[in-house]
Formats: C-alpha cells, structure tokens, sequence
C-alpha cells in the first residue's frame, strides 16, 4: 500500500487522518475494532515525505514503515 498520512487519536483529532493508523490497527479503537485485517507495516511505503512533524517520524520509526521523499 502506498499512502501520505500516519495519524492517530493521540496526534490529531479529526477522523479523516487517521486513516492509515486505523488501518494498521493502531488508531482508534472504533475504527480498529471494524478493520478485520490489519495491513502489516511491511506491506506500508510512506511516500512524498518532505518534511514531517516529530509525531509522524516516530510513527513511521516505531513500526519500521518504509518512507521516501522527493
């Protein structure tokens, strides 16, 4: 899977920008609980990254997404 955005309920609180994290089974237990197959991390490439909040980079190093910039 190729995406553009890592967010959980800790770091923003809208939703629509969690995706991915729900995705990976670690966002919103709502939205987690209604995922029945979690994507694995080493399936994730993270890409166009030019600049990302100190949240974002420990998201992705924590579970050792690949990522890419420009």
């Amino acid at each position: 899977m190729l995406w553009v955005d890592v967010m959980t309920p800790a770091d923003f609180e809208h939703a629509h920008a969690m995706v991915m994290g729900n995705l990976l089974g670690e966002g919103d237990a709502d939205f987690v609980d209604a995922v029945k197959r979690p994507i694995k991390p080493a399936n994730v490439m993270y890409a166009g990254l030019q600049e990302t909040q100190a949240m974002e980079t420990a998201f992705i190093k924590c579970l050792g997404l690949r990522s890419a910039g420009p």
